[in-house]
């Protein structure tokens, strides 16, 4: 498969699934960045539902610029979606969205900070997380404080135009921890 991109083409912009898992990832960075909560007895990264999400996203992220492995992201998620085809193809993705950022342009993202549209509800099993759009989540990259949609459009993940499109995750509880049931 060629990676070559035509001038002001997105790299992402025939794979849709993988251009939103993408996005997702870099949304939830900023959730963990930003809503982390207090460390305590409890775990609140397995129960807190924003605190979760950021840890997903910042996981998933790491996949990205080649700082996780898939491995680490599909344990974030419910049995139903790891296993048999399903987690076939999220390890697949996976490994398709590390190859979309080359090694020279990989960046490290200390900071997250999300603007309008992040918002959190309550459903009967779970939570369900809604991401904001690219344009309205901040990263902070080398130091400085960058809009994520500014970035993803310097690595080629994202079009100029792009960047408005929320991002969801359905979360439910397994054995008292929640996991990502969207797969």
């Amino acid at each position: 498969m060629s990676t070559r991109v035509k001038p002001g083409q997105s790299r992402l912009r025939d794979r849709p699934a993988l251009r939103f898992s993408v996005l997702a990832l870099v949304a939830v960075v900023i959730a963990f960045v930003g809503l982390k909560a207090s460390s305590s007895k409890s775990t609140p990264d397995d129960t807190d539902p924003r605190v979760f999400a950021g840890k997903f996203v910042s996981t998933g992220f790491g996949v990205l610029i080649g700082q996780a492995t898939p491995g680490e992201v599909l344990k974030l998620y419910a049995p139903a979606c790891t296993q048999g085809d399903k987690g076939t193809k999220l390890k697949q993705d996976m490994a398709q969205s590390r190859q979309l950022v080359p090694s020279d342009k990989r960046v490290k993202v200390d900071g997250v900070e999300f603007g309008d549209g992040f918002d959190v509800g309550v459903t009967p099993n779970g939570y369900a997380v809604t991401l904001p759009g690219s344009k309205n989540i901040r990263l902070h990259v080398n130091g400085e404080w960058v809009s994520a949609h500014d970035q993803l459009t310097a690595l080629d993940l994202e079009q100029s135009d792009d960047g408005d499109s929320e991002g969801h995750l359905a979360l439910e509880y397994v054995d008292g921890k929640l996991r990502v049931s969207s797969c």
